[in-house]
């Protein structure tokens, strides 16, 4: 918890700044790196409730992945809203939460630098499915296992929502990972200092939530 406040600190001070586009991924990654680390300690709870599991939670949660992949369908077939425009406009609102109203040529800005981000729908959504797949084959294979097996087995399916165990794709994520980060660097050079503040308190929130969690934890 402290270090994911300090990372929310450090976010405060870049707002105020012009970071380039590996400046922000850089911050990405240490989120990305401390989120793992969380996930990590949480892997004994789940080895302990894990042989336990029946079959019907195990249908539960694959009903769960088909009702969201349908979503997923539903929206990239609508005309208005496939792939990138919906990535695109769903990283919009979200920049809105950080920097307030942006202005339409900030938008545009946005826009143009997150069509050249070479993201791709169909191979995003096949990854999503190898996951999900992966995650279910292990836990129904998991169920009545010994506690060394399943320990193993749950860090290698862990490490895989952080990593995808297909080279290729991993390839493609970190190309256009970086080509994200540059939209978000070429946005925020459009800001003014209202907006750069309006990022600054709301981070200042998240980092103030943050640290009131590991106090209560403490």
């Amino acid at each position: 918890m402290p270090v994911l406040a300090d990372l929310l600190q450090e976010a405060q001070t870049l707002a105020l700044q012009n970071p380039d586009g590996a400046r922000f991924c850089a911050l990405y990654s240490s989120v990305l790196q401390r989120s793992e680390a969380l996930t990590q300690r949480a892997l004994p709870i789940a080895v302990a409730v894990l042989p336990s599991l029946k079959p019907e939670q195990l249908a539960a949660l694959a009903k769960a992945y088909d009702k969201s992949n349908r979503k997923m369908r539903e929206e990239w077939q609508d005309a208005r809203t496939q792939g990138l425009e919906l990535r695109t406009r769903k990283s919009l609102e979200r920049m809105e939460d950080l920097y307030g109203k942006l202005s339409s040529e900030q938008a545009r800005i946005f826009k143009d630098a997150m069509a050249q981000t070479g993201f791709d729908e169909k191979r995003y959504f096949e990854e999503v499915q190898a996951r999900q797949q992966a995650i279910l084959q292990t836990l129904e294979r998991l169920r009545g296992a010994d506690v060394s097996t399943t320990r193993s087995a749950l860090a290698d399916v862990a490490q895989r929502f952080y990593q995808s165990s297909n080279p290729a794709y991993r390839q493609y994520h970190e190309q256009m990972t970086a080509q994200t980060c540059q939209a978000f660097a070429r946005l925020h050079a459009q800001t003014g200092a209202e907006q750069r503040n309006h990022m600054v308190r709301v981070m200042k929130g998240y980092e103030n939530d943050v640290r009131t969690l590991a106090a209560q934890k403490d």
